[in-house]
């Protein structure tokens, strides 16, 4: 018996290492002959052998681009990056639909992907076991839920946790019912970043207490049931981080879930003679922060580059700025956003909040942990302007990234809007200039703000490359168009929500378009949750843009099927378009364009979510081509 599965195990051991036949040694001497062999035979004005040499020659090309993809696709099922390899292996069934090679590929990728599924359920053997344990990348993001089959074969055997633990980075443990399992799995971990649902503070800690000299990351969310239950357990801050010297990220999401109390039972440090030379970003959402807070983080934390604090008043935004001015080179205040800095994004579902990528980690910094802070990115809500002036004229000269939320709903009465006017004109007269930014990103509900505040700092910004605009509000007028026109490096423009009417837009893309090879340098155009005017209307002007490389239209209203098509037949000879992104527009996206999209010469890559309208059959559109293809949501595309 123990012999025949020493016999399976080895089968199996074998049959992984021929999944792929990759023995490939590219003839590129083929492809030469045959070229050289075409122009001569070109010059000697035999056009019918010229032609049959050269079409030799595309067939070697082709068959080499194949070879390629055939090699990569077996490199990166090895490195568990499947979806990946699943894409290669499309782009070979794209090349030539007649060769085998792709569907063999497509084919192995799925048993691949079925040996792992095998493998979390600890039904293979040994050798299998071993070899897919010691694939750091299949392991280094890890969710453990009572829902998952993983987490099953956990019940069955902790040790397995220990086999892979080595190489996660990035832990979720969510609605763990089994709280030995919960304390079991989190234990083992030694290095990772930790998102847990708490059962309770003391057996937190008690879980932690085996983990404290190597954990590095640490983030805190509350599921949405505990919250409306009010049962959301505090986790002391001064406890958490003395208990984790190693500690370099600690992210905390929803208010209240992290007090400055002690924890009975644990060491409570009352002064800050104990340093966290580790902690490098820290993200707090307190309703309430003191002065004795502050500074306690302050002395506690030496290193600290990245602070993100929500929930509190801009009264304390002074405090905070005059405090840490010497340290931080990234600082969000009042913003509960889930994408801050370009970091990271969210998946929100009934069960849990879940950060799937830390939102300002450590490993994205320039900065040495061990330089003079300067502020280099900033997200901010302002309310009363007069709260930041003392941030932005000590900061003006270095800031690079500026996202701005504008909250009008401080003031409710006329004089009390003419207020807030004053103190915007007085907070832009303490900015000389922004020489050095380079993204700005503002969201502001009305009109008043958007005319007082936005073209003034476009004009102060000459050197910027990225303007993102999410304005419920008419946002285009004269000043703010010559504005954005006179920015000489504009790369990215994102136009979301905004209600401008079509002579603006239209003046706007006009201008835009205006501008020769020599002078544009717009790559990138978005707009974004549009129905207030008329896409169709700046379809011509788009296209004349001799420099786009990336358009996106994102559940636009504004834009028609005879738009779009008008759109295609625009770019099929566009010397720059790449990339094309296409979102949530059922009303003008079918088989029909799918075609007209084929037929755009240079494009690279095509995205497409939420379109219920296209089908299998129109994708065919693309076999010739070498697009490549990401499909999303839509609802006749498997």
């Amino acid at each position: 018996m123990s012999e025949n599965r020493s016999i399976d195990n080895n089968r199996n051991h074998n049959d992984d290492n021929s999944l792929f036949h990759s023995e490939i040694v590219p003839d590129y001497s083929a492809c030469r002959i045959a070229l050289d062999q075409a122009k001569d035979a070109f010059t000697n004005t035999n056009f019918t052998k010229a032609f049959d040499f050269s079409n030799a020659a595309v067939h070697a090309i082709r068959k080499q681009h194949i070879d390629a993809l055939t090699l990569r696709a077996a490199t990166l099922a090895k490195m568990a990056r499947f979806e990946a390899a699943t894409a290669d292996a499309k782009m070979i069934i794209n090349i030539d639909p007649t060769s085998p090679e792709g569907y063999l590929c497509y084919g192995n990728l799925f048993t691949v992907r079925g040996i792992e599924q095998r493998f979390i359920l600890l039904d293979v053997s040994k050798i299998w076991r071993t070899i897919v344990s010691e694939c750091a990348s299949a392991w280094s993001k890890l969710i453990l839920c009572k829902h998952t089959k993983l987490s099953a074969s956990i019940a069955k055997s902790t040790a397995l946790i220990g086999i892979i633990s080595k190489h996660v980075k990035d832990l979720t443990l969510m609605d763990f019912e089994n709280a030995s399992l919960f304390e079991s799995v989190l234990t083992q971990m030694t290095d990772g970043c930790f998102d847990c649902l708490i059962p309770s503070t003391k057996r937190f800690f008690d879980a932690l207490s085996g983990t404290t000299s190597t954990l590095k990351h640490i983030i805190l969310s509350v599921n949405y049931r505990d919250i409306k239950r009010s049962l959301v357990v505090e986790i002391p801050l001064n406890t958490l981080l003395m208990t984790c010297p190693n500690l370099k990220t600690l992210n905390q999401y929803f208010p209240n879930s992290v007090t400055f109390e002690g924890v009975k039972g644990y060491h409570y440090y009352e002064s800050a003679s104990y340093a966290i030379s580790a902690l490098t970003s820290l993200q707090l959402d307190f309703n309430h922060i003191t002065i004795a807070d502050l500074k306690w983080i302050y002395d506690t934390c030496p290193r600290l580059r990245r602070l993100i604090i929500c929930g509190c008043k801009s009264t304390s935004l002074n405090l905070i700025h005059h405090l840490f001015e010497k340290r931080l080179d990234r600082l969000c205040f009042g913003i509960n956003l889930y994408e801050v800095f370009d970091d990271g994004n969210v998946n929100v579902d009934d069960k849990a909040v879940v950060m799937k990528n830390t939102q300002i980690s450590s490993t994205h910094s320039n900065t040495s942990p061990s330089s003079t802070g300067m502020l280099r990115e900033v997200a901010l809500k302002v309310d009363n302007p007069y709260n930041f002036i003392s941030l932005f004229s000590n900061n003006y000269t270095t800031i690079r990234t500026l996202r701005l939320v504008i909250d009008r709903f401080w003031y409710s009465t006329d004089t009390d809007e003419k207020e807030a006017k004053e103190g915007w004109q007085s907070l832009l007269l303490n900015i000389p200039n922004l020489n050095n930014l380079r993204l700005l990103d503002v969201c502001a509900a009305d009109q008043t703000t958007c005319s007082t505040i936005v073209a003034p700092l476009l004009e102060k910004s000459p050197n910027l490359r990225c303007l993102e605009s999410y304005t419920p509000s008419k946002l285009v007028g004269h000043k703010v168009i010559t504005a954005i026109i006179n920015l000489r490096h504009l790369q990215k423009l994102v136009i979301s929500e905004c209600t401008s009417n079509d002579q603006d837009i239209q003046t706007l893309f006009r201008s835009l378009a205006a501008k020769g090879t020599n002078e544009s340098t717009l790559e990138h155009v978005s707009i974004i949750y549009n129905d207030d005017f008329s896409i169709d209307g700046i379809i011509e002007y788009l296209a004349s843009i001799s420099t786009l490389r990336h358009i996106e239209f994102d559940a636009v209203d504004g834009l028609s099927k005879k738009g779009m098509t008008l759109l295609c037949e625009k770019l099929q000879e566009h010397s720059c378009i790449r990339t094309i992104k296409l979102c949530y527009l059922d009303n003008c996206i079918d088989d029909t364009i799918l075609h007209c999209l084929a037929n755009i010469k240079r494009l690279e890559n095509l995205f497409l979510t939420g379109l219920d309208k296209i089908t299998p059959s129109g994708l065919n559109a693309f076999t010739s081509t070498l697009v490549k293809l990401t499909i999303k949501s839509c609802r006749n595309i498997k």
